[in-house]
């Protein structure tokens, strides 16, 4: 249920029930007959059209997720008293698409204004499980950046149940503390 979710084929609504009021979860087919085909029978090809289709909806949850942080990074300090970090919080990935992070925020009320002291790469996924892609230049700047280095990773997107794990130094996290390596799912060549 949830893999299908995650490409598509269901989608969740939170909804009210009309006899008792309360709001309930429910999962809707989208008329996606192909696609079920498609996993029935164990197609694996992808049109280009469908592609850029996925590539497109993966963009706009990716954008979403980055202005929900946004928007609470900001209420956070808001509510703190600190109007002027409030107002100086940027999307960085708006303007710089290599900086390595989405969002340049502070740690807490007592950051000094301008001094960036907490860096976010923000990643959503309409799945249960955590997994996403990070890039080897994300990788680098949380490498070189630490504990200033943060992933926000929503799951669920799009769901009741969503939910957002806040991993500060994932690079620290993922390629020091762990036991396991991280999967590679692909090789990037720049010299034959």
């Amino acid at each position: 249920e949830a893999y299908l979710e995650e490409i598509g084929i269901f989608e969740r609504k939170d909804e009210i029930n009309n006899r008792t009021g309360d709001v309930e979860t429910v999962l809707y087919c989208k008329n996606f007959a192909k696609e079920v085909s498609k996993i029935r029978n164990n197609v694996k090809e992808v049109t280009e059209e469908e592609l850029a289709k996925k590539i497109a909806e993966n963009k706009e949850i990716g954008n979403e997720g980055e202005e929900e942080v946004l928007k609470t990074e900001r209420e956070k300090f808001r509510e703190e008293g600190r109007i002027d970090l409030s107002m100086t919080i940027k999307q960085e990935s708006v303007t710089n698409a290599y900086a390595g992070y989405d969002i340049k925020s502070y740690e807490d009320k007592n950051s000094k204004l301008i001094e960036y002291d907490k860096l976010i790469e923000v990643k959503t996924t309409r799945s249960t499980s955590p997994r996403f892609f990070w890039s080897s230049n994300e990788i680098k700047v949380a490498k070189r950046e630490g504990e200033k280095y943060w992933i926000y990773l929503w799951t669920n997107w799009n769901s009741s149940k969503k939910s957002l794990e806040k991993i500060q130094n994932p690079y620290k996290r993922f390629f020091i503390d762990s036991t396991e390596e991280p999967k590679c799912t692909g090789y990037f060549f720049d010299k034959i």
